[in-house]
């Protein structure tokens, strides 16, 4: 019991709820990618399974690069600036609920949970998947993180359509049907 409670604490914490904002486009890409001869459900499946885990490492390691760059009130600052920000996060670590330790150890479980299906699809469907995860995995980490912290400078906003855009989607469609396309390129922009 004491460990689903812990896994409890830290999907909620990791912002379980905005899941929807990859999942819809993994599920475009995957229904677009099935139109292909060499499309595969299972590694389609992995892809999605590791943008879950991706996603949740994603969200706690911003809310550490939050912490850290002056505790939650940066975020408050930001807002009365102008620049569209999420307050009242890193409620868990301000209240000792969870430490700084803790936060980047749930972070990097969830990191090597999405490792591990990548894994699986790099070893069959080759090494384009590398490329877009490790393009995808750098603006993730500047996103509040170094080296630019784009949503400290009113460019979180592109980061995250880029990501959840183009990136999700080519990668989720590679790791189905191992291929690129223009088309699920100019989809993944309104989606």
């Amino acid at each position: 019991m004491k460990i689903i409670k812990k896994l409890t604490f830290w999907i909620d914490n990791a912002r379980y709820n905005a899941l929807p904002q990859s999942l819809l486009p993994a599920i475009v890409a995957v229904f677009a990618a099935s139109q292909q001869n060499t499309f595969s459900l299972f590694y389609a499946l992995l892809a999605v399974m590791g943008i879950i885990f991706a996603h949740l490492s994603m969200n706690l390691l911003d809310d550490y690069f939050d912490y850290k760059n002056k505790g939650t009130t940066i975020r408050n600052q930001l807002a009365a600036g102008g620049i569209r920000s999420r307050i009242a996060k890193c409620e868990y670590l301000t209240s000792g609920q969870a430490s700084v330790k803790q936060l980047l150890t749930a972070s990097a479980l969830f990191a090597l949970l999405a490792l591990f299906f990548g894994t699986f699809i790099l070893i069959k469907q080759g090494i384009g998947i590398l490329y877009i995860t490790l393009i995808t995995t750098f603006f993730g980490i500047s996103y509040s993180g170094i080296p630019f912290k784009f949503s400290y400078h009113g460019m979180g906003e592109l980061v995250i359509g880029l990501i959840f855009g183009p990136l999700l989607m080519s990668g989720v469609f590679y790791a189905s049907c191992v291929m690129l396309s223009t088309f699920i390129f100019f989809i993944s922009v309104p989606v």
